[in-house]
């Protein structure tokens, strides 16, 4: 496999394809054939530790990135898709080291910051937790997720209109996020609210059942 041929080039399109669309076991396939011809290739190792990832296999993930930092330390999507597995793993501390690094590489890594947002949420510090989803928001506000994380951070501080409000946002970015949805409902039932509440996890449950 000559990575600068046609035949390396359609390698590495197939594999990205397959990670973009789900398809994880075959993506790590095919990253793979590339690592065996391009080994010092650090992205190849990353993305092929986010495939790993896909499949929940956060401890070979890290093994890749890793293999990624160790040959391009200054690159903050390899930190930063590290702190995520260790957060996966439900290794907090070690999950917040990595965030930090990404950070100090570049203050702008949005993704980072909400790691880092999540973590201070799952350790039930959730003034700390809105803080960092507050930065990564400043940086994309247009991120369905981080209005969810934001949402049920401020459900977490019994702040439930603030908290509508949030997963309102991510429904304007992606109707179809069922998890917004479940996240309103609850808010929505601490207001007593009840027959918006249902609806809104009817709509859920609806678009669970359809996926």
């Amino acid at each position: 496999l000559d990575m600068n041929g046609n035949k390396g080039k359609l390698a590495i399109q197939e594999a990205m394809e397959c990670l973009a669309f789900g398809n994880y076991e075959k993506a790590v396939k095919w990253f793979d054939k590339i690592l065996k011809v391009a080994p010092e290739d650090s992205l190849v190792w990353c993305n092929k530790g986010l495939s790993l990832a896909g499949l929940e296999k956060y401890s070979d993930a890290i093994i890749c990135y890793d293999k990624a930092i160790a040959i391009n330390s200054k690159n903050d999507n390899f930190w930063e898709c590290k702190g995520y597995s260790l957060h996966s793993m439900k290794k907090y501390d070690e999950s917040l080291v990595c965030f930090d690094r990404a950070i100090a590489l570049n203050s702008k890594n949005y993704d980072a910051w909400k790691g880092k947002g999540d973590v201070f949420l799952m350790l039930e510090k959730y003034n700390e937790a809105l803080r960092y989803i507050e930065k990564s928001l400043n940086l994309k506000s247009d991120y369905g997720d981080i209005w969810f994380s934001k949402g049920f951070v401020l459900f977490k501080l019994q702040k439930y209109v603030e908290s509508i409000s949030c997963y309102d946002k991510a429904l304007e970015i992606d109707p179809d996020d069922y998890l917004s949805l479940i996240g309103k409902s609850d808010s929505l039932e601490k207001l007593e609210r009840f027959n918006e509440s249902k609806k809104c996890l009817t709509r859920a449950k609806e678009i669970e059942n359809e996926n």
